[in-house]
């Protein structure tokens, strides 16, 4: 095209995850009933994201909120959308600040997912130190009125296909 430039960022390098071995949560089946609830998903909500909420380890040793589902949420509410959020994460990390205002379906997990990027000359290096329970059908609740938009946002490939079965019919 006339006049395009290309705007590639300079000695940006896509690297893989590393240091990351999937070894699978074992004692967690179906949470439907079960399952701790921060909320439910009570109705009709304009916009339902679906992914883990991170904790982001800084160089300092710090750690922030992260993750899709956390800028997506925000996002959409601050929007003025009704938002509800499915995600899942330990027990004692506290998501009323995250996601003040928004729904949220917590599928409890013994861990939440921890991120650390490191950068370096040649480019981030990403390690994933744990993750979070996977999210399914399953594990999802069920959804009793409309969704508007449904976004799947994994950061750690947990969001199963299945998933997208959880929305009503219309």
């Amino acid at each position: 095209m006339q006049g395009c430039k290309d705007t590639r960022i300079q000695g940006y390098k896509d690297t893989r995850i590393q240091g990351y071995k999937d070894t699978g949560i074992q004692g967690y089946g179906d949470t439907r009933i079960q399952g701790y609830k921060d909320t439910e998903i009570s109705g009709n909500v304009d916009y339902l994201v679906i992914g883990h909420i991170t904790q982001d380890l800084l160089p300092d040793g710090t750690r922030t909120p992260g993750g899709t589902v956390s800028y997506a949420a925000r996002t959409a509410h601050a929007l003025g959308l009704r938002v509800g959020v499915i995600t899942s994460a330990e027990d004692g990390l506290d998501l009323s600040a995250v996601f003040s205002g928004i729904e949220v379906y917590r599928v409890p997990a013994p861990g939440t997912t921890v991120f650390e990027n490191r950068y370096t000359p040649a480019g981030r290096v990403q390690f994933l130190h744990s993750r979070a329970s996977p999210l399914t059908a399953n594990t999802a609740p069920q959804i009793p009125g409309r969704v508007g938009v449904l976004h799947l946002g994994p950061v750690a490939a947990e969001c199963d296909p299945s998933l997208a079965d959880i929305i009503p019919a219309d």
